[in-house]
């Protein structure tokens, strides 16, 4: 037998959780030769793009155990049953307590978009671009029950970006980015289980929380400058509801913008129209203009030399 096949074969995992990255990473531990036993999932979010049925063809395809379940206690039996000794999680519905991660030998693991120790939490890699960072992290970490992205970390990675990177290339790089991250973590493991890559401080003053956004986080106010006006855009579009503004009392949803260098002089109050050309208008704020490149109304796609017809247009 393959030396690997042998060392992935002291594992017995249970998949826990839900989203395209956790199906993805199955697939390659299955192609890998790890033993996967259980699959525990539930409904999922609307930017899922895997969903219950895909984790039960999995689970029959692999003749593992299947739950879909939001009481991750329900769970423990199974666990005991089938000897399961690790866990991997991604997306699931609850946060997982410490009573039902006492019942795997080797812990559970998590995977989490956000540079650990900071950037704990929700909407971590909106927040980052919020935050004017220059990468974003991806990390693989042992839970911890009841708490909140802290435990031992695994396995990591980072994506570069910069002013112009929109959240939906930092979900994507995630989403292909995190089969690749647990594998790397669970050949590590196998080697030696009690592999860390850095142990996460617990100081407070070296963690970030960070705590849901909604989409009326997304309105835009004009009197803050094109560099947040633009952070806020790149942050909050596609899957998101988008960064949005109001004209004539229709929401316009702002989905690509650009500061403008050197523009002359000129005095104007913020979220009024500059200038009107067919692929972009100039906008005011509150220190220099910015070009809005791409923006819908009613989710159309706006022509802007015939949507907007004169520079006394002001958004609001």
């Amino acid at each position: 037998m393959n030396s690997d096949l042998v060392a992935n074969s002291k594992f017995k995992i249970a998949v826990i959780g839900r989203g395209e990255s956790l199906f993805n990473t199955a697939k390659l531990l299955i192609k890998n030769g790890y033993n996967i036993k259980v699959i525990i999932t539930d409904k999922p979010s609307e930017h899922h793009k895997n969903g219950e049925e895909d984790f039960l063809k999995l689970a029959n395809e692999i003749k593992a155990e299947f739950l879909s379940t939001t009481k991750i206690n329900d769970a423990s039996t199974l666990i005991t049953e089938k000897k399961v000794n690790i866990g991997i999680s991604a997306n699931y519905s609850r946060i997982i307590n410490s009573e039902f991660i006492k019942n795997f030998e080797f812990g559970v693991l998590n995977a989490h978009g956000g540079d650990l120790p900071r950037y704990r939490g929700n909407a971590c890699q909106a927040w980052a671009i919020l935050n004017n960072e220059n990468k974003i992290g991806l990390c693989v970490h042992k839970m911890i029950g009841a708490s909140v992205d802290e435990g031992d970390i695994i396995a990591r990675d980072y994506m570069t970006i910069d002013s112009n990177t929109k959240i939906h290339a930092i979900l994507k790089w995630t989403a292909s980015q995190i089969p690749n991250l647990y594998l790397k973590a669970l050949n590590e493991l196998s080697i030696n289980s009690e592999y860390i890559l850095c142990k996460q401080t617990n100081k407070s003053e070296n963690s970030l929380r960070c705590y849901p956004r909604i989409p009326s986080d997304g309105k835009i106010n004009w009197e803050k400058s094109p560099e947040i006006i633009q952070r806020l855009v790149n942050a909050s579009g596609p899957p998101f509801e988008g960064a949005y503004t109001f004209y004539n009392k229709i929401k316009i949803v702002i989905l690509d913008c650009e500061k403008i260098n050197d523009y002359p002089p000129y005095c104007a109050i913020p979220g009024q129209i500059l200038k009107i050309e067919k692929k972009h208008i100039e906008v005011a704020t509150s220190s220099g203009p910015i070009k809005i490149k791409q923006a819908t109304a009613n989710s159309e796609n706006i022509d802007f030399s015939k949507y907007f017809k004169s520079i006394r247009t002001r958004f609001n």
